[in-house]
């Protein structure tokens, strides 16, 4: 079994959710805390999908919260009306003990799950609110339920009312820590290792694809595809924004080893209306001696050799130069995806015993140099702008630093309010508590005085029938 720690906050403050999942034979596994079964969460998965998992279980958490918050408000609706019902006609309030006791159970169980505020009418009944709405009037009760909504491209399940559809809003209380835990904790390390690795991807794409390899290219697919062709293609829904710039195709006659290249112009600068469009570049690839180019039903660009004897390649003059464009259409690159969901190695570096044949070493010509793969290692401490400056190094070490330092504040905070929790829960018991020693004195002394009390009035008894005979 592994156990993941997330965090939890109740009132502003912060305490710990542990999230337990057992493995089963199937290499699944079943929470501990929801019983749902979700993918295991070991060394060997992606840590974008453990995050998932977790989001999962805290968001089976919320469905489960929902379900108790109804059951909780039924009772005490349910009581409230028994309540009223002893108390009335003049009867005393110590009449329907046993009933407040228990809606006094359910009061404590709600205000556990959220930060609920109560008041008692003069009837003896109790009215529930959260953040200014009721959840339960007198005898009457809202409903609520959990609802999947989407917030910033991202699926998570909400509590909101039957009747008109609110979201519960909450501040404190376990469905508060839950939300916390899922959007903030989770969603803020998701977010960073997102960005993370979308820097990662485009800048190492954008390195590797002015670079050539031992053999050429006969044919490639762009990775990505766009979602307007005759849209200008920094406007066309890519998931990286190119610039204006410029690429080199080189194109190799394999028969008498004569290399011949050819500069592909990108203007981006919205000044007039000759953008680059996906259209316009495979026309201009398609206009190169020896390639074909298209555009295909998928909106993705394709090149080809017209013949077996032609391989071709990319590079680029100057880096000044460097558009961007290849990285964004996924051709001659070394990652695919925009996230850490999608991140992944491109296929055409994966698919045969020569696919390594391509790996873009070189910025001198195909077979010529390993130039380009050094700059490569270099780019793990440069300095990039995507990144403000920092490095991916820097970035890298940064997010471990951050979630080290996060799991360890919390930890120590946690502790702290487990110890204040225990002191006040001490004292209330001390309140409301029943001391053995002092009942057993009390009952002695009350003992005592009907004993001295029946004596009293025995010695009266007496003196009574001595008068009453003389």
């Amino acid at each position: 079994m592994r156990r993941k720690r997330g965090q939890h906050r109740i009132a502003g403050r912060t305490q710990p959710i542990e999230i337990d999942w057992q493995q089963r034979q199937d290499g699944a596994c079943r929470s501990r805390h929801t019983g749902q079964v979700v993918l295991l969460p070991d060394e060997s998965l992606s840590l974008d999908r453990r995050v998932e998992a977790a989001r999962a279980d805290f968001s089976s958490r919320v469905q489960s919260i929902a379900t108790e918050i109804n059951t909780l408000t039924e009772q005490i609706q349910k009581l409230n009306l028994q309540i009223v019902t002893t108390e009335g006609g003049g009867t005393t309030g110590s009449d329907a003990g046993g009933l407040r006791s228990q809606r006094s159970v359910a009061l404590s169980e709600l205000a556990k799950l959220a930060d609920v505020r109560v008041s008692e009418s003069q009837s003896g009944s109790v009215n529930v609110s959260l953040n200014g709405q009721l959840l339960v009037f007198e005898a009457t009760r809202r409903t609520v339920e959990s609802v999947s909504v989407e917030e910033d491209g991202v699926s998570s399940t909400k509590i909101r009312f039957v009747d008109d559809k609110g979201i519960l809003e909450v501040s404190g209380g376990e469905l508060s820590g839950v939300y916390a835990a899922r959007d903030e904790v989770l969603g803020g390390f998701v977010e960073s290792i997102d960005n993370f690795a979308r820097s990662l991807a485009f800048e190492f794409n954008k390195l590797y694809s002015q670079g050539q390899g031992i053999d050429g290219f006969t044919e490639v697919t762009s990775t990505a595809s766009v979602s307007d062709a005759s849209a200008a293609l920094n406007a066309a829904g890519l998931d990286y924004t190119p610039t204006s710039g410029s690429f080199t195709v080189l194109v190799r006659n394999k028969l008498d080893k004569v290399t011949k290249t050819y500069d592909v112009a990108i203007d981006l600068n919205g000044l007039d209306d000759n953008d680059t469009t996906l259209n316009s570049l495979a026309a201009q690839l398609n206009a190169i001696d020896g390639i074909s180019a298209e555009v295909s039903f998928d909106n993705q660009l394709v090149l080809s050799s017209d013949s077996a004897d032609i391989d071709f390649s990319f590079g680029i003059d100057s880096p000044s130069d460097e558009s961007g464009v290849l990285a964004a259409l996924g051709i001659n690159t070394f990652f695919t995806g925009a996230d850490a969901a999608t991140l992944g190695v491109n296929e055409q570096l994966l698919g045969s015993a020569r696919a390594g044949a391509k790996f873009a070493a070189s910025t001198t010509g195909i077979n010529v140099g390993t130039e380009n793969a050094l700059r490569l290692i270099g780019l793990y401490d440069a300095s990039l702008s995507t990144l403000d400056g920092s490095s991916i190094r820097e970035i890298y070490d940064t997010i471990i630093n951050q979630t080290t330092q996060g799991a360890t504040i919390t930890t120590a905070v946690a502790d702290g309010l487990r110890v204040f929790a225990g002191t006040l829960e001490a004292s209330a018991q001390a309140v409301s508590g029943v001391n053995v020693d002092e009942e057993a004195i009390d009952m002695i002394l009350l003992q005592q005085t009907y004993q001295a009390s029946a004596r009293y009035i025995s010695t009266l008894s007496e003196l009574l029938d001595v008068l009453i005979r003389i």
